[in-house]
């Protein structure tokens, strides 16, 4: 079997918080808390939670764009954590990303032009002639006309804006994009013509994705796997197949019944969570979820469950919870 292209192993990521008049530590975001995973080439693997439960942060961190606390990120046979920032740079030609808002990610002094440009300048990337030439050729594969090339990013709708976005990602041939909710600043009629063109696009460039959203639907759209984030964990990764079937987890439960049913005759068992989500400052003991949840014991209260197979054989279900049996 091939190694996976991605294999994160217990990541953490914890942003500390200073106070006090010599600006020490008192506490600190437990943004991402002991995460574990693996990406196959080719492969989308869709990370969904409520706002807030680090799913961008696991992103950037796996990048290093925020550097990680502890852990260990595995990207095609190469320790990324042991690279120096020079090696680091050569190999971000392979892993790219998506901003969320395709507006605030695109310099606003620079043309398009100018824009897709830039990776190949960077790296050292051909002749003028030949940088022109890829500039032309970005802009057709993601659906924009040729004349894009000298305007402004204030020029553009939404929807062409964060296509410059993904041209942009995927000019230096990538193997890896993370796509940090590249559809939730758009209105609904062009996301589905964003999704389709990332659909595309993987199945052409043989890209893997990991796809940051808050939106089930959108994430079953688009993904193979699934890892269902609460509070900087994973508590449930499974196949989007297997885990929009049988969700097992409290929360993930709660999270599909929030999906909107366009048919009004259909019948759906309602799961209202309650209760905020906690600081991530300072976590719940035991399990995380268990103040907002409504099978919670106190076990739940003391032991934190971890991540098991409850999946049938062959078919692999994590699940971080006591009682998903």
């Amino acid at each position: 079997m091939q190694a996976p292209l991605l294999e994160v192993r217990q990541l953490k990521k914890h942003f500390p918080i200073k106070g006090g008049l010599l600006g020490k530590t008192v506490a600190r975001v437990h943004a991402v808390d002991d995460v574990s995973f693996s990406l196959q080439h080719g492969e989308t693997l869709g990370l969904v939670g409520e706002s807030g439960c680090g799913k961008s942060t696991l992103g950037r961190s796996i990048l290093r764009l925020y550097e990680p606390t502890a852990g260990q990120i595995t990207f095609d046979g190469v320790d990324l954590l042991s690279l120096n920032p020079k090696a680091m740079r050569h190999k971000r030609r392979d892993m790219q990303i998506i901003f969320q808002d395709p507006f605030s990610s695109l310099n606003p002094r620079m043309t398009i032009g100018q824009v897709l440009a830039e990776p190949f300048i960077i790296h050292k990337l051909g002749t003028r002639s030949e940088i022109e030439n890829n500039v032309r050729k970005l802009l057709e594969t993601v659906g924009l006309p040729a004349d894009a090339e000298s305007r402004f990013p204030h020029e553009f709708s939404g929807g062409q804006r964060q296509r410059v976005g993904i041209a942009r990602a995927i000019a230096l041939n990538p193997k890896l994009i993370v796509a940090d909710e590249p559809v939730s600043a758009l209105d609904v009629s062009i996301q589905s013509q964003i999704l389709n063109l990332l659909v595309d696009l993987r199945k052409k460039f043989k890209l893997s994705y990991l796809f940051v959203a808050h939106d089930l639907a959108v994430i079953e759209h688009i993904s193979d796997k699934v890892a269902v984030m609460y509070l900087g964990k994973i508590v449930e990764y499974s196949t989007s197949e297997a885990l929009y079937a049988r969700p097992s987890h409290p929360y993930t439960k709660a999270l599909i019944a929030a999906i909107p049913v366009p048919d009004l005759s259909a019948k759906k068992e309602r799961q209202v969570l309650t209760g905020d989500v906690p600081s991530p400052i300072n976590p719940p003991s035991g399990c995380y979820f268990h103040p907002r949840c409504p099978h919670a014991t106190d076990r739940c209260k003391t032991e934190a469950p971890q991540l098991r197979d409850i999946g049938a054989p062959g078919k692999s279900h994590l699940v971080s919870c006591h009682y998903a049996d």
